[in-house]
C-alpha cells in the first residue's frame, strides 16, 4: 500500500492512495496540470486513476476537479450535500461556473455518505464526520490486506470519534495548520479570519496535534505526516519539533520509532489558483507569498521558550542544577542563527539535542520512505510505502 501526499495547504490539496492495482486520488485542490505533473514525478499516470474522492467542497480541495475530469475517465465519489455545495458555489467564481461543474459531473458521480463505509477497487474506505465549516466534511481510514491508514485535513478539533478511528493505523496524515501564537500575531489576517481558524469548526493547530500525541495516540503508526500547514501562521520546523517533543514525552509508553514527516506546497507559482481564490480551507487565500513566511519575533520567542523548557528537563534528568553544555551552547547561538536565517540548522541542532538528552532506542522499522523537503524542489510530495503487517505488541 502506498500513500503519497502530492500537495497540501491553502493553495491546494491532493493525496494518492495506491493498493494493488487500485489508484484513488483524494481531493483535487491543485490544478489538473499540476496534479498530472506531480503524479508523473512519483511514477504514476493520471489517466490510470480509478476514482477521485472528494472530502468537501472548499476550493483548496475541489478547485481543480472540473478541469481534471476532462483528462481522466473515472468516477467521482462525493456525497450528495458536497455535490450540491460544489456545483452551487457562487463566491469568487464566474457566473457560468456552476453550469460547467454540473455538466462535468453529469454521469460521473458515485454517491457516498460521510458516515457509511464504501469500497473502491481493492481499498475499503471508512469515512467519519470531522468538525469543519463545510456542509459534509469527512476524514477516513482506508484498509487493504490488513494495513490501515488515515487521512484527515480541515477540522477544528479532535473529537472522541476521531481519536478512536486513528487507533491501529500504520500511517496518519493529519492537519497541523497553525501555531496559535503565530496566528494571533499575523498582520495579514483580519480578526474575523483568525477567529474562524481558531474555532472548533476551523483548523487544527500544532498545539492540538501535540495534545493528541501526548494524550490519545496509541503509538502504532510508524508515520505521522503533518499536512495543511499555513504559509503565514506556521513554520514547518516549529510544527515538526512540536510533534516530536510530544512523541518523546510519550517514550516510556511505547517504542520511539514513529517518524514525523512534513507535507507542504512548494509555492503558489507552481499551483494553479483555480476559480476560488480562497484561503485556509476555502476562504481568503494568501496572495503573493510563494513560500513560508520567514521567522518573526513570535516564532523566535517560541523557539527560545522551547529550548529553555528542554534545558530544564535536561538539567532535571541529570540531577544537576546547571544546564548541560550542549543546551547552553544552543541557547547562546539561537539568536544568531535566527538573524542569519539558518532555519534548517536550528531544527537539526534541536533534533540532535533531543537525541542526546533522551533515552535512545533502536527499534525495527517498517520499510518506508519520505521525500524530505530539500529533495522536493519540483514537487511537494511525501510518499510512504507500507508493509502488510503491523508489529505485534504495539
Amino acid at each position: 500500500m502506498k500513500l503519497t501526499v502530492l500537495g497540501s495547504g491553502s493553495t491546494g490539496n491532493a493525496v494518492l492512495i495506491v493498493a494493488g492495482e487500485t489508484r484513488v486520488l483524494v481531493d483535487a485542490g491543485l490544478s489538473a496540470k499540476e496534479i498530472s505533473r506531480r503524479l508523473a514525478l512519483v511514477g504514476e499516470d493520471v489517466r490510470k486513476l480509478d476514482a477521485v474522492l472528494v472530502t468537501h467542497e472548499h476550493g483548496d480541495h475541489a478547485g481543480g476537479l472540473r478541469v481534471l475530469l476532462r483528462t481522466v475517465d473515472c468516477p467521482v465519489y462525493i456525497s450528495a450535500k458536497t455535490h450540491d455545495a460544489y456545483v452551487g458555489e457562487r463566491l469568487n467564481v464566474s457566473n457560468d461556473e456552476p453550469r460547467k461543474r454540473a455538466r462535468a459531473l453529469a454521469g460521473r458521480v458515485e454517491q457516498i455518505e460521510s458516515s457509511r463505509d464504501f469500497r473502491i477497487g481493492e481499498i475499503d474506505f471508512h469515512p467519519f464526520t470531522i468538525p469543519h465549516d463545510a456542509v459534509d466534511n469527512f476524514g477516513f481510514t482506508a484498509t487493504h490486506q490488513g494495513v490501515k491508514i488515515a487521512t484527515l485535513m480541515d477540522f477544528g478539533h479532535i473529537t472522541t470519534l476521531v481519536s478512536e478511528r486513528l487507533r491501529g493505523c500504520a500511517a496518519v496524515v493529519i492537519e497541523s495548520n497553525h501555531s496559535r501564537d503565530m496566528l494571533k500575531a499575523c498582520d495579514s489576517y483580519p480578526w474575523e479570519l483568525k477567529q474562524r481558524i481558531l474555532s472548533r469548526l476551523g483548523h487544527l493547530s500544532n498545539e492540538d496535534v501535540a495534545d493528541w500525541i501526548r494524550d490519545d495516540f496509541d503509538g502504532v503508526a510508524r508515520f505521522l505526516v503533518l499536512a495543511h500547514l499555513s504559509q503565514r501562521a506556521n513554520n514547518p520546523y516549529l510544527a515538526k519539533i512540536s510533534a516530536e517533543v510530544a512523541l518523546q514525552e510519550r517514550y516510556p509508553l511505547f517504542h520511539g520509532d514513529t517518524q514525523v514527516s512534513l507535507s507542504f506546497p512548494e509555492g503558489t507559482n507552481s499551483v494553479d489558483r483555480g476559480v476560488n481564490g480562497k484561503d485556509e480551507g476555502g476562504r481568503m487565500r494568501d496572495e503573493g507569498d510563494s513560500g513560508f513566511q520567514k521567522f518573526n519575533a513570535t516564532l523566535a520567542l517560541a523557539l527560545i521558550v522551547m529550548v529553555a523548557v528542554l534545558s530544564v528537563a535536561c538539567s532535571s534528568n541529570r540531577g544537576s542544577q546547571s544546564l548541560p553544555p550542549e543546551v547552553e551552547s544552543t541557547i547562546g547561538t539561537l539568536s544568531e542563527e535566527i538573524a542569519a536565517g539558518r532555519y534548517d540548522k536550528i531544527y537539526h541542532e534541536a533534533a540532535e539535542l533531543f537525541a542526546r538528552t533522551l533515552p535512545s532506542s533502536s527499534p525495527e522499522r517498517t520499510s518506508g520512505r519520505c521525500i524530505p523537503s530539500s529533495a522536493r524542489s519540483k514537487a511537494a510530495c511525501c510518499s510512504l510505502r507500507l508493509n502488510n503487517k503491523i508489529p505485534a505488541g504495539r
